[in-house]
């Protein structure tokens, strides 16, 4: 038997060894890059995808019903939070996803690209899209403290925008091309696919080499009796003001909800229709250079800002320089302007978006604690999402009723409520809870 662990003379009890901790940038920037080819398959490159091969805006407003198992994944978190380690999890996932693109790529080049078994395929990559990021924000928890959390943030939220753009950019305009000079838009979208689910091998194969295994990742305790929602729920509901977490997780990106699905059938659509006119190609040129640069350098300041000041502090510059970019979008639909002027547009955005978003990531870091921290962090990736998916899903109507100047001007509207709830939200508290328990 071993020795118990001596008393302080002074009679304060023993000190416990602190979990080690694990070097972060072997695969936290990679597993935040591959992260984001998932949810871009569900949300701007499905709105591409359909929207280049001849579908209506109010199918590519649908599509954003593609985004439901984001919104849904707290449901099935707690199964995964027990049946295994975020760290195989997330492997497992990682493979999974390779075969998944795999097949939607085979899908196109064998059957075309016929609306139903394409969305059909689509849909599981977002599922188990979904169930890969629950996995990862929760070993991202098990493997690092809160000041890593902190100190790597913003460089995370670059990685993740960086991946969707280069999925969405550079990999789309060269995919684009290639399809253009074949004389088949389809043969493009089959080679993206097929990098895609490359890349995910890739991914796989390197992770299982460089991913601790954290000590505290473990399966959580098991339960016959249902017990396990019920325990992730109350825990929740212990936060400090979680009413005002909930609405500002639900509204804080309604706006940009509005916004986001509608800005590539904008830059695609003629001017005639109240569009730019431009082609696939040209827009993925411009959100892969420009954009990848801006939201690298807006995700990174936005964590260097948390870090050194704070996020009770720092909540709402940051939430404002998420609002700042819709404006430009209306001037552009209402104006119009120069391709400078829309490079313009996407820098700002770009590098808006990657500091307001900075905000929800730490705002998560400080929520996900205990056993069941994948399961938190499910449940706060569910109702940021949910609070996107709705003006997403409606973001097509309302452009085929109103036009692209109303949609965003309706943009900038009604992310103002989400902007000013940022001033309710008891940080204070809630970054004390998250010292106290780290």
């Amino acid at each position: 038997m071993s020795p118990a662990p001596a008393s302080d003379p002074l009679g304060k009890p023993p000190v416990t060894a602190a979990p080690p901790r694990h070097n972060p940038w072997p695969f936290v920037l990679t597993l935040s890059f591959a992260s984001a080819f998932p949810n871009a398959a569900s949300s701007s490159l499905a709105a591409l995808f359909y929207k280049s091969l001849g579908y209506s805006n109010e199918i590519v407003g649908y599509t954003g019903l593609l985004f439901i198992p984001f919104a849904a994944s707290f449901l099935w978190a707690p199964w995964v939070d027990r049946t295994a380690s975020k760290r195989a999890w997330l492997l497992g996932l990682t493979w999974a996803l390779a075969g998944a693109f795999g097949v939607l790529a085979a899908t196109i080049e064998c059957w075309g690209p016929l609306l139903g078994l394409t969305l059909a395929v689509i849909t599981l990559i977002a599922v188990l899209g979904a169930t890969a990021e629950l996995s990862m924000n929760g070993y991202f928890l098990h493997a690092l403290d809160q000041q890593q959390q902190a100190a790597i943030s913003g460089f995370r939220t670059a990685a993740i925008r960086v991946g969707g753009i280069f999925a969405g950019g550079l990999l789309l305009k060269v995919c684009a091309d290639y399809g253009a000079a074949r004389g088949d838009v389809a043969d493009g979208w089959v080679l993206l696919f097929g990098v895609l689910a490359v890349a995910f091998a890739v991914s796989g194969a390197y992770h299982s080499w460089v991913l601790p295994r954290p000590v505290t990742d473990r399966p959580a305790p098991v339960t016959t009796d249902g017990g396990s929602h019920r325990r992730v729920w109350a825990e929740f509901r212990r936060v400090p003001g979680v009413g005002l977490v909930v609405a500002f997780f639900l509204i804080y990106r309604f706006g940009e909800g509005l916004l986001v699905r509608m800005v590539g059938p904008f830059l695609l659509d003629p001017p005639a229709k109240g569009g730019m006119g431009y082609t696939v190609a040209d827009v993925a040129f411009m959100q892969g250079t420009v954009g990848v640069v801006c939201s690298m350098a807006g995700g990174i300041l936005g964590g260097w800002l948390i870090k050194s000041h704070g996020l009770r502090r720092m909540a709402f510059p940051l939430a404002l320089a998420l609002t700042l970019p819709h404006v430009p979008y209306v001037w552009l639909a209402w104006y119009g302007g120069s391709t400078l002027m829309v490079q313009a547009c996407i820098a700002i955005e770009a590098f808006g978006y990657g500091m307001g978003f900075s905000t929800m990531f730490m705002l998560m870091v400080v929520l996900g604690r205990g056993e069941y921290r994948a399961s938190l962090a499910a449940i706060c990736t569910g109702l940021w999402s949910v609070g996107w998916l709705v003006p997403i899903f409606f973001s097509g109507l309302i452009q085929a009723h109103v036009g692209y100047f109303w949609l965003f001007l309706l943009s900038v509207v009604t992310a103002l409520p989400g902007l000013a709830l940022v001033r309710f939200l008891p940080l204070a508290k809630l970054e004390a809870g998250a010292a106290r328990t780290d």
